[in-house]
C-alpha cells in the first residue's frame, strides 16, 4: 500500500499552460510577464478593445492573459454615435500569445 501511495505521489503532474500577461498603458505598450493558467479549460489570449465616438477613436487597449474558450470572440457594440470593437485571438500552446490582437478599425454591428 505504501508503495502505491508513494508511486502516485511521485507521478509527474500535467504541466499547466503558460501564457504571456500584460495590459497596455496609455501609450499602447506593456511589460509582459508570464502566468500559469488555473486549469486545462484555459487558453492563451491576446485581446484588443477599441472605442469610437463618431469617427474618432477614444481609446485602444490591448491585453494578454489566460482566458476560457468562451472569452475568445470578436464583436462590436453600437450605441448610436458610440461604438466599441472587441477582437480576441486565442491559442493553446505554451507562451503562444506573442502577437497582439489585430486592430479592426471602425466596424459596426450592422
Amino acid at each position: 500500500f505504501f508503495t502505491l501511495v508513494l508511486g502516485l505521489w511521485l507521478l509527474p503532474k500535467a504541466d499547466a499552460l503558460q501564457c504571456y500577461e500584460c495590459l497596455s498603458n496609455k501609450h499602447g505598450s506593456c511589460t509582459e510577464t508570464t502566468s500559469e493558467c488555473p486549469s486545462q479549460d484555459y487558453q492563451c489570449a491576446a485581446a484588443r478593445v477599441t472605442a469610437f465616438i463618431g469617427d474618432s477613436k477614444t481609446f485602444d487597449i490591448t491585453f494578454k492573459k489566460c482566458a476560457q474558450a468562451k472569452d475568445c470572440f470578436k464583436g462590436s457594440f453600437n450605441y448610436g454615435i458610440s461604438k466599441t470593437r472587441i477582437n480576441t485571438s486565442c491559442c493553446t500552446g505554451n507562451l503562444c500569445n506573442t502577437k497582439p490582437a489585430p486592430y479592426s478599425g471602425l466596424v459596426s454591428n450592422g
